[in-house]
Parts: structure tokens; sequence; C-alpha cells
């Protein structure tokens, strides 16, 4: 049986960024347990999130719904997900499936965290 494991560390200059590192195999089954990790960051009022996959080698139709099932609620409160550090047979789904277009994409998790510190900083001179 293939496991996934996780990791939530929050960072940037505010703590307001939560990144979440993913180790394994995303399926049916352990898809699950992302969903469970993305809703404790989500509780702890946490919506700026990068999910770290550089450890995943696959994800099915099954992961990339939980990550579309959270959109709408991080959205809502002002914040965003970022996908960081895919594979390139992730990646080639994940631009088959048109996701480039809901789901910001970066190379590196300290890439994606910039982003969000970037437009962190312009919100505030708003």
């Amino acid at each position: 049986m293939r496991s996934l494991e996780y990791n939530v560390e929050v960072v940037g200059t505010k703590k307001a960024i939560a990144v979440l590192s993913l180790d394994g195999y995303v399926d049916s089954a352990t898809s699950l347990n992302m969903d469970e990790a993305i809703d404790s960051i989500l509780q702890q009022r946490t919506y700026h999130v990068v999910v770290d996959l550089t450890k995943v080698s696959y994800i099915s139709s099954a992961g990339w719904g939980v990550f579309i099932s959270k959109i709408k609620d991080i959205r809502e409160n002002h914040g965003g997900l970022k996908i960081a550090g895919m594979r390139p047979d992730v990646r080639d789904v994940f631009d088959l499936l048109g996701f480039g277009h809901i789901i910001e994409a970066h190379d590196t998790v300290d890439d994606a965290v910039a982003a969000f510190e970037t437009a962190l900083q312009r919100d505030k001179r708003e």
C-alpha cells in the first residue's frame, strides 16, 4: 500500500503563509490525508497555502479534486493556493487538465512564498 506523509510549516515575514509539504503518492485513499491537512491549515485561518509537491510522484484525479474543492473557501477568505516543485509527470497532468488557469504553479517553494509575500505587501499598500 502506498502512503502519503505531510508536514505543515508556517512561513513568511508575517507568518501568514502555510507550506504543506507532501511526500508519497496521492490517490483516492491518501487524498483524504491531504484534504484533512489542508482543512487543518484553513481552520487556523491561514489562507495563503503553498503545496510542495517535490516528493510526490503521482496525483490521481481524487488528489487534483481536493485542490479544486478548496479553492472557493480559500479565495472567499482573500487567500490563494499555489503549487510548487511538480515533477515532470505530475506537471504534465496539471497542464493537460488546464489547472494553470485555476492554480498558480511555481518551480520552487521559495518562488511561491516570494509571490505571496509580494502580493501581501502590495495589498498592504492599497
